[in-house]
């Protein structure tokens, strides 16, 4: 009878002797408001009793969490439903990447993400895509093949992060039927089939729904960066660029509501006439700008910093206004004005407080 009990029964687990050295893989599932944070963070951290390969978790554990989760390191499916809360994963090298320098291990690994994001694409809203830290921008398309082959109409905020990102394929992932509503471009290299003009790259005409752009850190290898027209949607721009001059060929969009510009060794030919009468934020960093002789009649807010041109009159719809550095300062201020920032370094002098300030 002894001997009997190490053998298998229906239902039984592993015997005691067997369960010691071998921890079994589990799935989780893990519901709000059903178990404590101790039970979660238990059950998903002691990794010696237990490999849990697949968690899913539904609702929100804002309330209830305490500290970040850690997934494991032997997940291989994560299922969010409805969650709100804060997981933190357990990054791990990806095999094909112990050597960054195998340009095959790289392309196949890029293939293999491919699969991933083209399997997604026709459902997903944001898509945030991280080049990786190498000495040579590898092209989007190595990654993204098929991007452009799949239809991606819910597709609304698309992030591009350390890419070479040519023209062409930009275009072509925000035409329609694509209803991309927000692009930001960071840390990219810019670059286009049929560039013309030798030391001048040139931004295509993008396409109408395009509501927010952003463009920080790129460069092109060009000395100039021209923008053709931008689509009369937009409503916010900002610009991050240095040591290369940007060229507007064309007046910003009639109903554009934010523009944010910082340049660093650079210059821009932004002046009065080229600010929409609809733009209510104004954020200007550096004065390699033409003199302002007015502002939008609508602005509600404006920053400017490292500004050395006169400032020009201010209208009465003005909220908020901040001169960081700026050679020149205001005597006196719109009644309109709820929030005055005025900051100076030596060995420049203290600017005067205006008159008529604001109501607080």
């Amino acid at each position: 009878m002894a001997g009997r009990r190490l053998l298998p029964k229906n239902c039984w687990s592993l015997n005691r002797a067997i369960h010691d050295t071998a921890a079994p893989t589990v799935e989780a599932q893990l519901v709000a408001g059903n178990a404590t944070p101790a039970i979660a963070h238990r059950l998903l951290e002691d990794t010696a009793r237990r490999l849990v390969v697949a968690v899913t978790m539904e609702g929100d554990f804002t309330s209830t969490q305490e500290r970040a989760l850690s997934l494991p390191p032997s997940l291989v499916r994560l299922e969010l439903n409805g969650f709100r809360g804060n997981p933190y994963p357990i990054y791990h090298p990806h095999p094909l990447l112990a050597d960054i320098t195998n340009s095959s291990a790289v392309r196949m690994f890029l293939q293999e993400m491919s699969k991933i994001i083209v399997a997604v694409l026709p459902t997903v809203r944001l898509l945030c895509l991280v080049g990786m830290n190498t000495e040579d921008f590898i092209s989007l398309l190595v990654c993204l093949q098929a991007l452009c082959e799949v239809p991606h109409p819910n597709l609304q905020d698309l992030l591009l992060f350390a890419w070479t990102l040519h023209s062409e394929d930009l275009l072509q992932l925000l035409s329609p039927p694509a209803a991309v509503r927000e692009v930001t471009i960071e840390s990219c290299f810019l670059t286009s089939d049929s560039q013309a003009v030798e030391g001048r790259f040139t931004i295509p005409s993008l396409p109408e729904g395009l509501v927010s752009l952003e463009m920080a850190g790129c460069h092109c290898g060009s000395e100039i960066m021209a923008v053709r027209r931008l689509p009369e949607s937009l409503r916010r721009i900002r610009v991050e660029i240095r040591l290369i001059d940007v060229e507007f060929e064309a007046p910003l969009p009639p109903l554009l509501e934010s523009f944010s510009l910082k340049l660093a060794d650079s210059h821009v030919n932004i002046s009065a006439g080229t600010l929409p009468a609809s733009l209510r934020v104004l954020d200007l960093i550096g004065s390699h700008h033409q003199p302002l002789d007015e502002l939008p009649p609508s602005l509600r807010v404006l920053k400017l910093h490292d500004h050395e041109h006169p400032l020009p009159p201010l209208p009465d719809t003005l909220k908020t206004l901040v001169l960081d550095e700026c050679t020149h300062h205001v005597d006196e201020v719109p009644d309109s004005v709820r929030s005055l920032t005025l900051r100076w370094r030596h060995p420049r002098p203290r600017p005067r407080c205006p008159r008529a300030g604001p109501r607080i």
